[in-house]
């Protein structure tokens, strides 16, 4: 494995590559190389750590490469009894809605396309499927790092599980990748894709693994399972919210794996702003991939406007509403904004969620914004 550059990419999203010299050559050649990366659906949450490898695919993009990215709805549904949940198809097609969704917001569509695995495997025959599993060794695949954990623990291991990363490695053969990017836990099996493909007769593919994205809570990787991810299908409130909980020393991180700023620019926004401008910074940059820049302008100042705010002192008039309140005091931008709040039953009055913003407020009532007591309204 190197960690060298790879002429004409921003290699800071890069980990390791294995082959350099052939990838560099791959470029240089002038031809249209196909770069294939891809996710398996076992969950319906794309979070922004699935955000940096497909930043890296849209530098290759950019070089006006072909993009192929997998959804895995075929291996997603073989499980290992441990860590998968085993799935059907159905669920594999419900989950892989927001990873399509954040492919499609950041790759556009062209030089892409989002290919379901079952493309290929609904249509294999038994005879296929056994010729294709007798070019690899059960000790090849039993050589896999997580296969030797679970004998050793004397879990009993299932057929069906050892054959998982053969799948993958039949997508390669399928697309005649020349590339394939992924994280770091997939370096056995790019390795054994390489393999599979000389056994195909096929140039095998080079492959990139790209950085991990830590968690907010400053861990080694963000996941939805350890409860320390920023989910894209988040409103942007709840974004921001879990962006300001963020741990202050992994921001320049951050800064690197999910902005396109240059070592100059981060440098010059770290030393020159105050920390909690840093981190305003570092939100618009990151949530304005997913969202408009002037969606992410509007709910961060409203976010902090309830953040600061502590206690608000009104004069009591009868007809006053809630969305009279927030407009009056300028704790939301519009009334726009009112109703995603109300959306995301974000509004309470007494402690109880409203759905509607023009009930009237009475004298002495209490108005609660978000999850924590933002605002207390009170009146003279």
């Amino acid at each position: 494995m190197s960690e060298m550059k790879i002429n004409g990419i921003d290699n800071r999203r890069i980990h390791s590559c294995f082959r350099l010299d052939s990838i560099n050559k791959k470029l240089e050649s002038g031809k249209q190389l196909i770069i294939k990366s891809g996710i398996d659906p076992s969950t319906p949450e794309a979070h922004l750590g699935h955000l940096v490898g497909i930043l890296l695919l849209k530098e290759f993009q950019r070089l006006g490469h072909k993009i192929v990215f997998v959804i895995g709805d075929f291996t997603a549904q073989l499980g290992d009894g441990m860590i998968r949940k085993k799935l059907t198809l159905k669920e594999t097609k419900r989950n892989s809605r927001n990873h399509i969704k954040l492919v499609k917001k950041i790759l556009g569509s062209k030089n892409v396309e989002i290919i379901p695995q079952n493309t290929w495997f609904e249509k294999q025959s038994i005879e296929e499927l056994i010729n294709d599993l007798s070019t690899i060794s059960a000790a090849k695949i039993l050589g896999h790092n997580s296969f030797r954990k679970r004998l050793d623990s004397h879990y009993a291991l299932k057929m069906h599980e050892l054959i998982y990363p053969f799948f993958m490695a039949k997508d390669s053969v399928m697309l005649k990748a020349d590339i394939e990017i992924g994280s770091i836990e997939q370096k056995f099996n790019f390795q054994l894709t390489r393999e599979f493909m000389k056994k195909n007769n096929l140039p095998p593919q080079d492959f990139i693994l790209n950085k991990r994205l830590p968690g907010i809570d400053g861990s080694e990787k963000m996941s939805k399972s350890q409860n320390n991810s920023i989910g894209i299908s988040e409103s942007i409130d709840s974004q921001i919210a879990k962006m300001m909980q963020m741990k202050q020393e992994i921001i320049p991180l951050f800064f690197d794996l999910l902005t396109n700023r240059s070592k100059t620019e981060k440098a010059n926004v770290l030393k020159t702003k105050k920390p909690k401008d840093v981190r305003n910074q570092l939100i618009l940059d990151i949530l304005a991939l997913l969202h408009t820049a002037d969606e992410v302008q509007e709910t961060l100042s409203s976010f902090t406007k309830r953040k600061e705010s502590k206690l608000i002192t009104i004069a009591f008039t009868h007809n006053l509403t809630v969305t009279d309140i927030l407009m009056k005091n300028k704790l939301v931008s519009s009334k726009r904004e009112v109703k995603r709040l109300l959306s995301q039953e974000a509004i309470k009055v007494n402690s109880k969620k409203i759905k509607n913003s023009n009930i009237q407020i009475e004298r002495g009532d209490k108005l609660e914004i978000g999850k924590k007591l933002i605002v207390n309204v009170i009146t003279k």
